[in-house]
């Protein structure tokens, strides 16, 4: 399987694309060795560093050229990860990409999706699956299970199933030992 993941947009306080923040992403990082590691092709889009490149205009097409980036790679899901600050390029940049590939997965995880993974599924019908909490050991068998839905066994989980019934599965998976994860 091809996975995109999508790092955050968050423009700087200044407004000026001088000081857009294009550190690696640590957490998508750790996600893709894993992916990697699982047999999955993984690729890593920072928007951040698109529009600092000049790849990506930071202008109304934002969103639109965005989407048709992501797609050009062909994915078989894409992953976003959401600040609350950030959220607003994942919800639009997602619904453009659901609108032109309804059958491609969308999943979101980071911060704002894991507090409020409920209300999210129940407002924006863009996102499929949302992994709550830390996502490094459980990723493998999201990847394994996404064609078929069948997530019952996965903790911190939320997902829209069949005729969009929403499912919300306990649990707050953590990585306690770091030193097992791959690099």
């Amino acid at each position: 399987m091809k996975l995109v993941l999508v790092d955050n947009l968050v423009m700087p306080e200044e407004g000026s694309l001088d000081f857009l923040d294009v550190h690696p992403h640590l957490g998508l990082l750790a996600l893709a060795a894993v992916a990697e590691s699982d047999g999955h092709a993984v690729q890593i889009i920072d928007p951040k560093r698109l529009i600092k490149s000049g790849t990506l205009a930071y202008d109304p097409t934002l969103y639109e050229s965005a989407a048709d980036e992501l797609l050009d790679q062909l994915p078989d899901a894409v992953g976003f990860t959401a600040l609350g600050c950030s959220f607003l390029f994942a919800l639009n940049v997602a619904a453009l990409l659901k609108d032109r590939e309804p059958e491609l997965p969308i999943l979101l995880g980071g911060p704002h999706a894991t507090m409020l993974h409920r209300q999210i599924l129940e407002r924006f019908p863009q996102f499929d699956v949302i992994v709550r909490y830390e996502a490094d050991e459980i990723i493998p068998d999201v990847l394994k299970n996404l064609e078929t839905r069948n997530f019952e066994n996965i903790p911190g989980l939320s997902w829209r199933g069949s005729e969009s019934h929403l499912h919300f599965n306990p649990g707050a998976p953590k990585v306690e030992n770091l030193d097992r994860l791959p690099i």
